[in-house]
């Protein structure tokens, strides 16, 4: 007779696939709240949104809860399951008016097919492992910030790694099943179950920005092939950052570039949304500091404000940037970045012309590896090129400045490599290039990712027959 302790043992071993199916189904459930397509459409006054709006719109207040939450010490466990309650309450009367697309169901089939492929092959990739476990583990160990200075790389940002470990807690059933002394694999299950959130928040940003296309079938097609352009696996599955970068760029293009309607009668309820993202990406990785700086620069450039309005978002931007940069100093007790390891060697070790011009013709070398590879920012230029030959005024404006940015990124991309040659931690610079161009691309494809859907918008009807929504 198999008792009911033995059971749970027995089940946790041969049945982890169930497990890793639940926590799935509750991290998603998790990202419906505070927020759904009925309330938001209420808030905004618009049928426009539709329930990925709305998940996308709840990650960003779920990121910015939780790096609040993170200088404290929370009871994970209760937080995390009263919203998945709460959340479960605000939508039961939505779950009867479900009708699934084919869009839609799209997204439920890649997000099934990625999870069990994430499940079979959970292993950590490098970064994931030497630069964010172990600030997962910290926190999962109900650690804190302070605790940093045990680990490597202590002055990388945090938030990606407590969210990973709030998930991780989560998976944790013996708060469901409140059964004594079970085995540490139930009590403690595998870590990876809290990374599911970064396969949820990818697929939502592509939907979210696919829906920003007239067209139906090309909806699908865009879709479709951010999925398998950006997905780019050891990323997404094994530990690092770049697609939480992405994701939040991407989301804030879907609301920024598109909805014009929706903005006017709602600038100040939009404008809490970007400058919310704007204050979270540098939580995620140090690069998150350039997307910030490129977003807030878009808002400048662009006139969907005045100037008034653009410098208030300026200096509220700053004002909670810096009170971050407060608690993280008083929680972490020092601060560090990595390019003050190097200024100081960068002038001296740069003497020599034959040098610099061996690590320059690199640079452009891996970057063109780089493009070749994927030819999807190939695709970016030649759409933007026939754009501002051929739209209006408004739109090629927003092409343009787009196109700016693209081309600085690669400006700052080159200024940043040529510290890392400096760097003696690296040995093999020529290898961390090759391994980190697509990385650094990659973190602001979502907003190159726009141009295409201009483009389909203004040229698309001509080979599609346009299907309603």
């Amino acid at each position: 007779m198999v008792s009911f302790n033995q059971f749970i043992i027995i089940l946790s071993r041969v049945d982890e696939l169930f497990l890793a199916l639940y926590m799935l189904i509750l991290t998603f459930i998790y990202f419906t709240f505070p927020f759904n397509k009925k309330i938001l459409s209420k808030i905004s006054n618009s049928s426009k949104f539709n329930s990925f709006d709305a998940i996308s719109i709840n990650f960003v207040f779920h990121f910015c809860f939780l790096l609040i939450l993170s200088f404290f010490k929370i009871n994970h466990l209760l937080i995390g399951y009263v919203i998945v309650f709460l959340a479960i309450l605000m939508n039961l009367n939505l779950i009867k008016s479900i009708k699934l697309s084919l869009l839609n169901s799209l997204f439920f089939i890649f997000l099934l097919v990625y999870s069990i492929k994430f499940t079979s092959f959970a292993s950590l990739e490098w970064d994931g492992l030497s630069h964010w476990f172990y600030k997962t583990q910290i926190f999962y160990q109900d650690g804190s910030l302070a605790d940093f200075q045990k680990v490597p790389y202590p002055f990388y940002p945090h938030l990606g790694p407590y969210i990973w470990a709030h998930f991780w807690k989560l998976a944790n059933i013996e708060f469901l099943i409140n059964v004594a002394e079970l085995h540490p694999l139930v009590i403690t299950p595998y870590e990876y179950l809290g990374r599911f959130f970064y396969i949820i928040i990818f697929l939502t940003s592509c939907i979210c920005l696919s829906n920003r296309i007239n067209n139906y079938y090309l909806k699908i097609i865009y879709f479709v092939g951010m999925v398998i352009f950006f997905r780019e696996e050891s990323l997404l599955f094994g530990g690092y950052q770049e697609h939480l970068l992405f994701s939040l760029i991407a989301i804030f293009s879907s609301f920024y570039f598109f909805l014009e309607k929706e903005f006017k009668s709602n600038k100040i309820k939009f404008s809490i949304l970007y400058i919310l993202i704007l204050v979270i990406l540098p939580w995620i990785k140090d690069e998150g500091i350039l997307g910030s700086i490129i977003l807030l620069s878009i808002i400048f450039f662009t006139k969907k404000y005045i100037f008034k309005e653009k410098l208030l978002i300026f200096l509220v931007f700053c004002i909670l940037s810096y009170l971050s940069y407060y608690f993280e100093l008083q929680a972490k007790g020092v601060i560090e970045f990595q390019i003050e390891k190097k200024f100081n060697l960068f002038f001296s070790y740069y003497s020599d012309i034959g040098l610099i011009f061996n690590i320059i013709s690199s640079l452009i070398f891996e970057t063109i590896k780089v493009f070749f590879r994927y030819p999807i920012w190939f695709i970016f230029l030649i759409c933007a090129y026939y754009m501002l030959k051929n739209t209006k005024k408004c739109e090629a404006n927003y092409i343009k400045i787009i196109c700016i940015v693209f081309f600085v990124q690669f400006i700052i991309l080159f200024i940043g490599y040529l510290f890392l040659f400096v760097d003696t931690l690296y040995k093999e610079p020529i290898w961390s290039l090759q391994t980190s161009v697509y990385r650094l691309l990659l973190n602001t494809s979502g907003l190159y990712s726009v141009i295409l859907i201009k483009f389909f918008n203004a040229y698309g009807e001509k080979f599609f027959v346009t299907k309603s929504n």
